[in-house]
């Protein structure tokens, strides 16, 4: 639990339903409790340099195999861009799917 020191700095985000925000994982972050009836879904998202990947050619590589079966089992394979498939590592590792 923060002191009153740190919740001095906090700064309130609003958003619309919809909306996407993006952050340094680094940053103390949080949520006040959804007291409406609707949902509030979170999704992370981690990124980090292909050149980091690289480095560890087997983790790679089984992240490589694992997004491409999950893209084939939800069939999602012709919406992929070629800019996907370098974000997801397929090109890299050529696993090109299609």
């Amino acid at each position: 639990v923060f002191g009153a020191e740190m919740l001095a700095f906090a700064q309130r985000v609003c958003m619309r339903a919809g909306s996407l925000l993006i952050w340094d994982q680094r940053l103390t972050h949080g949520s006040t409790s959804n007291n409406s009836t609707e949902f509030r879904y979170g999704i992370p998202i981690r990124f980090c340099p292909t050149d980091q990947l690289l480095q560890h050619r087997a983790r790679a590589t089984d992240r490589s195999h694992v997004l491409q079966e999950i893209i084939v089992e939800e069939g999602f394979e012709d919406e992929l861009s070629d800019l996907g498939r370098k974000v997801f590592g397929l090109v890299a590792q050529n696993k090109q799917i299609k």
